[in-house]
């Protein structure tokens, strides 16, 4: 066993020990009258890669796997930034202008949220004029509440009543729809549970059809 062996393994054996009084003492002791050896050296010594140019990360360029990526966002769920932190992010980004690649991001992400938008004054229309259907932005009553809206999804299994998905009654909600789009009719018999994308439909397509649907559901 070579003399680095037995200072590793010395070292392994003591790893959370705390050292007694006596032992401080006599270390201090023992290096009283000593000269450290880089004494008067600071702001001398010199880095020994400064000034080295160093190729490419290892990993520039590679695109880590979907796990890790699930893992490292699973890490960071229920994280939040301090204000200091922050602030530090937003001083680091002053001055550095936005690549063409990030503007063109940013244009798009626009240019689809306007285009969301667009479709939901489409809707509103088709629905108030087309239809003959109360417009869609019509305020609620005043007995539309979380309580009602839970009461229907409990009466419709957590299910959607057009394709049959179901929901955990603990995890996401899916939606309560008004059959005959008027949001001040509250009367359980008026409301079914719909899911996101069932729902959607219900706002662009022939109001009256759906109308004869969903009677013909609760019929059964």
């Amino acid at each position: 066993m070579t003399k680095g062996e037995k200072i590793s393994r010395a070292l392994k054996g003591r790893k959370g020990k705390r050292k007694t009084e006596e032992q401080k003492r006599k270390q201090s002791d023992s290096m009283k009258g000593k000269v450290p050896w880089n004494k008067g050296t600071k702001g001398v010594m010199v880095a020994w890669n400064k000034g080295l140019k160093t190729g490419p990360s290892w990993n520039k360029g590679l695109k880590a796997s979907l796990k890790a990526r699930k893992n490292q966002s699973e890490s960071h769920k229920g994280h939040m930034h301090s204000v200091e932190q922050k602030k530090k992010q937003s001083d680091a980004l002053k001055g550095i202008p936005h690549t063409e690649e990030h503007n063109r991001k940013v244009r798009e992400a626009k240019g689809a949220l306007d285009a969301r938008k667009a479709v939901s004054e489409t809707m509103k229309k088709i629905i108030s004029e087309k239809r003959g259907i109360v417009c869609s932005d019509r305020q609620y009553g005043w007995d539309w509440t979380e309580t009602l809206r839970r009461a229907v999804r409990e009466r419709d299994n957590y299910t959607c009543q057009v394709c049959g998905k179901e929901f955990a009654p603990n995890g996401k909600q899916p939606h309560v729809h008004h059959i005959d789009y008027d949001k001040e009719d509250n009367n359980p018999s008026n409301l079914i549970t719909l899911c996101i994308g069932c729902h959607m439909k219900t706002s662009i397509g022939d109001a009256v059809k759906w109308q004869d649907l969903f009677a013909e559901v609760s019929s059964r």
